[in-house]
């Protein structure tokens, strides 16, 4: 499966991003794939739908609740779509239009057991806040913390569920808004104090939870005033860390694990990193955005000079901004623009990128292209492909001229690609794309 949601990404391997906070939104496995499904371009109500790339049947979803009176303004999103074990495992989140009086967000959790698809509610709360950052796998299992930060679950890959009381000293807590990766079998993850919030200036720091012994630690101690999104680079065995400290400010720190007593080391000051952080070929790509100004940078960190970082290239978010390796380069869409880094590490721009509301912006690899929504002089949002070369070029169109088809929930299946898209505007399809034949076969 070429999809990976992740925060540092090995060599050529792919780093998919919907670049406005979103997750998966379809994962493959043992030669079926699961993929949010909506029957119409808006309003957006997803189902879980399941596939083997021959047909496609729902697994999960209540379309037709959401027909009358104030329902018709509410939007259901899958996301986050998982598949580990004998469960697949995703995010149903309800809103509403802008402006519509409506109870709060209200987000859960699911689990659907794909021999028998029975699905059950294993996590629930009134924030949008249920997502990948808070679902981990390691060796011992999956992982994902309680909402309200006081225990982390376990999920074997029968199902079978563990439940560990989170325990540090000072009463420290993780937060929704706090980052956390893992290393290996460990889980680091942002604290802090109960009760607290960004004014105590103490109140902050970074503990542990190893999945081999189960048990929690602290990292760094009660320094900071927040630690947001963490990263990981296994050249030096270090944690990236946008924090802000009393001494030296906000930015991005590096955090030796081999030497915990030493303190976080700032590298890019008033720039915060989101998850856009790429580890290629011994040096870091990080897509941050200023402090002050909002603005957004793609740096470039080298890891053996712990002050030292280049700012390639700057620019005003227009959303879905996106970082991936492929076929030894590095990419990045930033500023409304695709960009490559070549080996000299000069940036090199390549084409502007439009989106629509009604697409997701992942970028998927499948049978060794980069697959994408896009749209060019004489057609509409339709299914464009990165090549080798940098060349980016028309894979097919679904709507003819400069009608769109809107490709989204792009998922890798045995080296195709199945995605939503309309033909008409009005209903949408679900459709696999052979990569090798050009062939478009409607599953739905």
């Amino acid at each position: 499966m070429k999809k990976i949601l992740a925060y540092s990404v090995a060599l050529s391997a792919i780093f998919v991003m919907s670049g406005c906070g979103g997750g998966n939104s379809g994962d493959s496995a043992n030669g079926q794939a699961h993929v949010a499904f909506s029957k119409h371009p808006s309003p957006r109500v997803d189902a879980l739908f399941k596939t083997d790339g021959t047909s496609a049947g729902i697994v999960e979803g209540d379309w037709d609740r959401l027909t009358d009176g104030i329902d018709s303004l509410q939007r259901e999103t899958i996301d986050n779509v998982e598949i580990y074990g004998d469960y697949v495992y995703y995010t149903a989140t309800t809103t509403a239009d802008p402006g519509v009086l409506l109870p709060e967000i209200k987000a859960r959790s699911y689990r659907n057991k794909v021999t028998n698809n029975e699905t059950e509610v294993i996590n629930e709360s009134h924030s949008p806040m249920l997502d990948a950052d808070k679902r981990f796998k390691t060796s011992n299992g999956l992982y994902m913390f309680e909402i309200e930060g006081r225990a982390i679950f376990k999920y074997a890959s029968n199902g079978i569920r563990t439940d560990y009381e989170i325990s540090l000293p000072h009463h420290m807590i993780p937060a929704s808004d706090l980052g956390k990766v893992v290393v290996g079998d460990i889980i680091y993850f942002g604290v802090r104090v109960q009760g607290s919030n960004i004014s105590d200036l103490e109140s902050y720091g970074v503990a542990k939870f190893d999945t081999t012994n189960n048990t929690f630690a602290m990292v760094i101690g009660l320094k900071y005033v927040k630690v947001g999104r963490m990263h990981y680079s296994d050249d030096g065995n270090k944690l990236y860390i946008n924090a802000t400290t009393n001494a030296s400010g906000s930015g991005i720190y590096a955090f030796h694990l081999d030497t915990p007593s030493i303190p976080p080391v700032l590298l890019i000051e008033n720039v915060y990193a989101n998850k856009n952080f790429l580890l290629y070929d011994g040096d870091i790509y990080v897509i941050g955005q200023t402090i002050n100004t909002l603005q957004l940078g793609l740096y470039l960190i080298k890891p053996d000079i712990d002050h030292g970082y280049t700012t390639m290239v700057t620019g005003t978010s227009v959303g879905r901004e996106t970082l991936f390796a492929y076929h030894n380069a590095v990419y990045a869409v930033i500023g409304g623009k695709l960009w490559w880094v070549d080996g000299d590490h000069e940036l090199q721009g390549i084409m502007m990128i439009t989106y629509s509301p009604n697409i997701d912006g992942h970028f998927v690899e499948a049978n060794d292209k980069v697959y994408f929504a896009h749209t060019e002089s004489g057609t509409g949002f339709e299914l464009y492909a990165l090549e080798h070369n940098h060349h980016v070029a028309l894979a097919h169109e679904i709507a003819a001229g400069t009608d769109s088809s809107y490709p989204s929930h792009l998922t890798e299946l045995d080296g195709n690609i199945v995605f939503q898209a309309t033909e008409d505007g009005v209903d949408n399809g679900l459709y696999k794309y052979d990569t090798n034949t050009d062939v478009l076969t409607t599953l739905y």
